[in-house]
């Protein structure tokens, strides 16, 4: 089955405008063929795709006809997934929630105590995305582990 592989404009979670590659079945019937994005790969197997891992870092380079992976997006998608692993998404969502009523409740010792737990997660968050960054392949990305969470 022929394939075609393009980008496409989305809307991150963050509401800004970003791209992501798509691979699907051709259709001849489909107004995209039209377009200077697209690769068109007669046969599936002719098509060598990046680790589903990083998916969302996927990239289409347009003069080779290439797909590779997003280092820096690939560094976020890691930061983000270890987070959500070790409990510091949903902690610092909830941290947050807790510092608006104690602002709210003008409770301003518990709103100091509740910025440093969420400055200490926001930093542990950084630290991780500069050793991933110092990384220099996927894999090595995809294993990292932080000191304590071996």
């Amino acid at each position: 089955m022929k394939k075609i592989i393009f980008e496409e404009l989305f809307i991150n979670e963050k509401g800004l405008e970003d791209k992501r590659v798509v691979v699907r079945a051709f259709n001849s019937n489909d107004p995209i063929q039209q377009s200077e994005n697209i690769l068109f790969v007669e046969k599936e197997e002719n098509i060598i795709l990046p680790d589903e891992y990083f998916r969302e870092a996927w990239t289409l380079d347009k003069k080779t006809k290439k797909l590779g992976v997003n280092k820096e997006k690939a560094v976020i998608i890691k930061a983000n997934k270890l987070l959500i692993e070790m409990g510091l998404h949903e902690k610092k969502k909830k941290l947050e929630i807790d510092a608006k009523q104690a602002k709210a409740l003008k409770n301003s010792q518990k709103e100091n105590d509740i910025s440093k737990e969420i400055e200490g997660i926001e930093a542990f968050s950084e630290n991780v995305k500069k050793d991933l960054d110092a990384l220099n392949d996927f894999e090595a990305i995809k294993n990292y582990k932080p000191e304590g969470l071996e």
